[in-house]
């Protein structure tokens, strides 16, 4: 009797060792993949982030963009303030672009097509094509080796927030502070000296920029506390922008 009970403690006592040893090594092998991960520096900086987002924006051959507005408009030529731009961007320099704003207390749409140094604007009235003339020409308007590849250059501070999904791509959120005199190709014209808060989202794949927000004066004669709100997509779709007739 007294020989059975001992196998049988034996068999209880080697299925508990077995167990320990499974759960000991279970608990080995979780910390030691915590270790990795806490020890496991970012492979990338703010810094890093940006300057391998503006060598896949100047690599770009085209991308659509959308420009809105808070607490204010965007003032161009004729009195135009803008609130909506939004088209097409076709790299070195041509852009085909519907805009909606505000002239003399009434709503406006009105189209501009930029080719090199040509900027055609429709008239609000007539609703007909006319070539700007140089003077009145916003030739820096959405200027894409300007625009967002200054911002992705010349950001100061930058540090990266974390990673979101925006509009179902994996991004950095990256932020920084940048001069308004360095976004003059967003708006045509910028005063200097302003700071302008800069939220950029980056995907984390392929470096380019889905979206942006700059909050600040940029111009003269618009409103403090002012935010823009950019939104990059289409990227290298094929696009053909020429004159109008």
């Amino acid at each position: 009797m007294n020989s059975r009970r001992g196998a049988f403690h034996s068999i209880r006592f080697l299925k508990g060792l077995r167990v320990g040893v499974v759960l000991l090594y279970l608990s080995a092998a979780a910390c030691g993949s915590a270790a990795v991960s806490t020890l496991t520096p970012p492979s990338l900086d703010a810094a890093a982030i940006f300057a391998k987002a503006a060598q896949s924006f100047e690599s770009l051959e085209s991308f659509s963009f959308r420009l809105t507005h808070g607490g204010g408009g965007t003032p161009i030529t004729g009195g135009l303030e803008v609130e909506v731009a939004e088209g097409v961007v076709l790299n070195p320099d041509r852009a085909q672009v519907n805009i909606e704003a505000v002239v003399g207390g009434g709503f406006v749409r009105v189209k501009m097509i930029t080719i090199g140094d040509d900027v055609y604007l429709t008239n609000p009235f007539t609703g007909k094509f006319e070539l700007l003339s140089t003077s009145d020409a916003p030739t820096g308007f959405f200027d894409p080796s300007g625009g967002v590849g200054a911002i992705m250059t010349d950001t100061k501070e930058a540090s990266l927030i974390g990673q979101e999904e925006v509009e179902g791509t994996l991004t950095f959120h990256v932020t920084g502070n940048i001069d308004s005199s360095a976004l003059q190709s967003i708006t045509g014209s910028a005063i200097e000296g302003s700071p302008i808060q800069a939220h950029v989202w980056i995907g984390t794949e392929d470096f380019l920029v889905r979206r942006i927000t700059l909050t600040g004066r940029i111009t003269a004669d618009e409103k403090d506390g002012i935010t823009r709100t950019i939104v990059l997509s289409d990227f290298n779709k094929p696009v053909s922008i020429e004159p109008p007739e």
